[in-house]
């Protein structure tokens, strides 16, 4: 795993006259200056702009970080086979999910029904939810169910309507019913895969082999292949409001795609090593990318101009925003106004994406005027909060002196 051994490079950096053929008609390649050439002064001013110190209490590196915003409380998986249940207001841990392995994805599910549900995922195959009862003091989670759905590790999960958990283990990807318990289907790769995404029917895989299968939900057939990454695909974002899905993986490369026609639209060579933590920040102003690489690089980038700083040295190995924006743009900090479909078409292009997908009811989703927090954990096992609002300025400064000193 090449997470732990952030100082080796996978291989030889890629200049933007290497990207693939399918950008011929695709803008050039946005080419970033080396990471060590960066302003120190400039790292270090953005390093003291930590909201807190940092949050101590796993051992390991940590895998991934997800929400329950209804409950203000944060989830952290990590190789320390442990869960943290952090209380996002006061910012330190209530709780602790022991596992008996290495633990790697973490989500959370609420109903009406059900209430508060956590699964997680862990190296040896197992799928465990977690349930929080009503304790006298302090909040208490226990084991509620545990299924085994594959012999080899869990890589990834992603939810689906509420009601499946897709897992992805080696080259299959399990589907799980959360009402009943109960495994659905499998679907078999060429590749092995490291991260998946549901959007409306489509299920999205990055694999090891540089694609991403856009397999059917219900016919269980690969409907495209999105070709283009040199290397693994290892993060996978999709805003199905904004018809887009983002990509990175070993290339050092953002990719963002049409989800409607699955067309590579913008490619940033962000990273000259493997990126291996991504993360979407919608502002008031515009999107950004979050993305963090194996030599401990954080970088911020504008989504519409393709500008990107260094905002960070931190080995992080996992990333999210607490006040993102669901993918399918249903989070309760986004606002809805009526707009014409000019408007919402001229707003969508302005911001680096495509037209709204069809026939959905949420095409009107505009992001919320919120300040939000990047929460990210490094390979010591620490959790970090950190202003997105301070690098969001920094980038379209630095955006806006670029174009002065092209002008």
């Amino acid at each position: 795993k090449h997470l732990k051994a952030p100082r080796e490079a996978d291989g030889p950096s890629r200049s933007s006259s290497d990207v693939d053929e399918s950008l011929r008609n695709v803008d050039e390649a946005f080419e970033l200056p080396k990471d060590g050439d960066e302003n120190e002064t400039a790292i270090a001013q953005f390093d003291s702009l930590a909201a807190c110190p940092p949050l101590a209490g796993h051992r390991d590196t940590v895998r991934c970080v997800s929400f329950d915003r209804e409950a203000n409380l944060m989830f952290t998986a990590s190789w320390d086979k442990t869960v943290l249940v952090w209380d996002l207001g006061k910012l330190e841990h209530v709780a602790v999910l022991p596992h008996e392995a290495w633990v790697n994805y973490v989500l959370s599910i609420r109903s009406s029904v059900t209430g508060l549900q956590i699964f997680t995922a862990a190296e040896d195959g197992h799928l465990t939810l977690w349930k929080e009862f009503r304790a006298t003091t302090g909040r208490d989670f226990s084991v509620a169910g545990q299924w085994k759905l594959s012999q080899g590790p869990l890589t990834s999960m992603c939810v689906h309507e509420e009601s499946t958990i897709f897992s992805a283990s080696l080259d299959q990807v399990v589907a799980f019913s959360v009402a009943s318990g109960s495994l659905l289907r499998t679907y078999r790769l060429e590749s092995d895969v490291s991260v998946v995404v549901a959007v409306e029917e489509l299920l999205y895989c990055g694999c090891d082999d540089g694609r991403i299968a856009c397999v059917d939900i219900i016919g269980g057939f690969a409907l495209r292949q999105l070709v283009g990454h040199k290397g693994g695909v290892k993060q996978l974002i999709a805003a199905a409001a904004y018809n887009t899905l983002y990509s990175s993986g070993d290339d050092g490369c953002v990719r963002l795609w049409l989800l409607s026609t699955g067309q590579c639209t913008k490619v940033w060579k962000i990273h000259d090593r493997p990126i291996c933590a991504l993360a979407l920040h919608v502002g008031e102003r515009d999107r950004f990318l979050f993305s963090a690489s194996t030599n401990g690089v954080v970088r911020c980038t504008r989504i519409a101009s393709g500008a990107s700083c260094v905002v960070r040295h931190c080995a992080v190995s996992a990333m999210a925003t607490v006040d993102l924006a669901e993918p399918d743009g249903r989070n309760s900090l986004t606002r809805k106004e009526p707009r014409s479909a000019a408007e919402v078409a001229a707003a969508n292009l302005r911001l680096g994406g495509g037209s709204p997908a069809q026939g959905r009811s949420d095409d009107t989703t505009v992001p919320a005027a919120a300040s939000g927090k990047l929460i990210c954990g490094d390979m010591r096992g620490q959790v970090y909060v950190f202003p997105t609002n301070a690098s969001e300025n920094h980038v379209l400064s630095s955006d806006i002196q670029r174009h002065r000193v092209r002008m």
